[in-house]
């Protein structure tokens, strides 16, 4: 009994199809058969032009998804805004993550800097921010919204902190150029 139901019901249902496949063509229309030009007069140029083109945005686009960015914000994170006493204490921690540029700046403001007993800090991305998406080059800005804990006399704070990364692309990695805090 189940058998003949849905055989009945699948040929009302193809019924209904060829029935309303039929209705939207006009008596008159008939099908137009398929046809193709062939165009001799191809740019080669123009085509390999915006061929480099399309491949350059490509390149620039997932260059700001690499995963070295995140990694080195990460590890300057970790290993340099995360100290006890005083954060010039791990500069050579971070000497991969950083250009050249800013390891000599921070390493200038090492006799700048005094380390303070009974103070530890920790920090520690929760998001990152692009700051153009449009145009991304060899240089970029991201925000870094972190989680920070102090500890200082025995007294724990924790609170949000933003961080701003002036990122350069360099062998083919992301190298943290500058920080600023916000």
């Amino acid at each position: 009994m189940k058998k003949i139901l849905y055989s009945l019901l699948i040929t009302s249902l193809l019924v209904s199809a060829l029935t309303m496949s039929a209705c939207g063509r006009k008596p008159t229309e008939k099908p137009l058969p398929h046809t193709a030009t062939i165009d001799s007069a191809v740019d080669i140029e123009k085509l390999q032009s915006d061929y480099t083109t399309l491949e350059s945005k490509y390149n620039d686009v997932t260059k700001i998804y690499d995963d070295t960015l995140e990694k080195s914000i990460n590890t300057y994170c970790e290993k340099y805004l995360s100290y006890n006493g005083s954060a010039v204490d791990n500069i050579k921690n971070i000497k991969d993550v950083v250009t050249d540029t800013y390891y000599s700046e921070l390493m200038s403001q090492t006799g700048h800097q005094k380390s303070l007993d009974n103070y530890e800090q920790s920090t520690g991305i929760v998001k990152l921010y692009y700051s153009n998406y449009s145009s991304p080059s060899d240089s970029i800005e991201i925000l870094a919204l972190c989680k920070q804990t102090v500890i200082y006399n025995n007294e724990v704070n924790t609170s949000n902190a933003v961080y701003t990364f002036d990122m350069m692309y360099k062998n083919n990695r992301w190298l943290i150029n500058e920080t600023k805090t916000v």
